[in-house]
């Protein structure tokens, strides 16, 4: 995939998320294989403003509930299943009725942010307007968060690090600098 179809891609997923109620601040999971569409979904994300909780595809379903939580999940992306798992039935496993109940848009208890859950190939194809889109782009400033990264917990539980845009940005130039 090249710079211009993921940028064309990540767009048009953008206002379907938008389409589907993302906004700016929003807290979006994404547990899904390395891969095009995990890179599609995270640009996606990002571009309007939301914030990327990356989680692992080896987090068993407690730890998965637990990460959802700690960073106020409001929307998780996911595969619907890798290397012999199901991520919403280990959902369903941790917390029962989550899945059912995020379905029919009420709250539970064991994730109370969480309002969305999809599959990476399952997002409503509602698109919102690209010009909204566009605004929602333009809103993005260096202070807001970007990221929610969780740290490996090898002294407890993991913890969900928040960094800036502006981080970010500062963060991969000056990997760029130190490469000549």
């Amino acid at each position: 995939m090249s710079y211009a179809e993921l940028d064309e891609a990540s767009a048009a997923l953008a206002a379907r998320l938008v389409g589907d109620g993302v906004v700016k601040g929003d807290r979006v999971a994404l547990l899904a294989p390395n891969g095009i569409d995990w890179a599609v979904t995270a640009y996606a994300v990002l571009r309007v403003g939301a914030v990327l909780v990356p989680l692992s595809t080896l987090l068993r379903p407690p730890e998965l509930l637990a990460q959802l939580r700690t960073a106020a999940v409001s929307h998780l992306v996911t595969v619907p299943a890798f290397r012999g798992r199901s991520y919403l039935d280990d959902l369903e496993a941790a917390a029962p009725g989550l899945v059912d109940a995020v379905d029919a848009g009420r709250r539970h208890a064991a994730a109370p942010n969480l309002r969305r859950l999809w599959t990476i190939d399952g997002i409503p194809s509602g698109a919102a307007p690209s010009d909204l889109v566009r605004a929602m782009a333009d809103r993005v400033r260096p202070a807001d968060d970007l990221v929610v990264l969780f740290t490996s917990g090898t002294t407890g539980n993991p913890k969900g690090a928040i960094h800036s845009r502006g981080g970010g940005v500062r963060a991969v130039a000056a990997g760029l600098e130190a490469r000549g």
